[in-house]
């Protein structure tokens, strides 16, 4: 008896920690299903090219998500060493850079982590590029409303977004 009540106090963090994740995915979830009927409504693809974005997504997800976590790690580095300089000249323009790196490190985890369940056309593969698309598109806003050129990241995530959604109905 006493050995099972261990075991529950052990487990409790973990529960906490995947409460945390669900509220994310359930409000990426729910945002989803708000954005699935305005996609459907789009002009579509032919088949035989969603067929081949689903071939090549793997591909192009994975090669994306470690050249930007290696961009990050070069950035990363430099930007830890000027963080002072940058943030104190900078203000609130400099924590954004620092808060789109961030976010652009995310990104590229969720990518590399999206390639086998792309591969395997599991849901969950597109589920990981959908979370890497929201906070991509958090990235962009920030650039767009702090730092200059982000109206061309708004551009990148709505078009990705025709795509994730294009292709949404080929994973299980």
């Amino acid at each position: 008896m006493e050995h099972s009540h261990e075991h529950n106090t052990q487990e409790a963090p973990k529960r906490n920690h995947y409460k945390k994740l669900s509220w994310f995915t359930d409000r990426a979830h729910a945002l989803e299903m708000t954005l699935a009927p305005t996609f459907e409504k789009a002009p579509h693809l032919p088949q035989d090219w969603k067929g081949m974005l689903v071939s090549i997504a793997p591909w192009i997800s994975v090669i994306f998500g470690i050249l930007g976590i290696i961009g990050f790690l070069g950035a990363g580095s430099l930007g830890i060493l000027l963080a002072p300089l940058v943030v104190l000249g900078n203000g609130i323009k400099g924590l954004a850079v620092y808060i789109t790196l961030i976010l652009g490190l995310v990104t590229s985890v969720l990518s590399v982590l999206a390639f086998r369940p792309l591969q395997s056309k599991e849901k969950t593969g597109w589920d990981y590029s959908f979370y890497a698309f929201l906070i991509a598109g958090i990235s962009s806003c920030i650039s767009l409303v702090l730092l200059p050129g982000g109206l061309g990241g708004i551009v990148g995530v709505l078009i990705g977004a025709y795509i994730l959604f294009e292709i949404r109905g080929r994973y299980n």
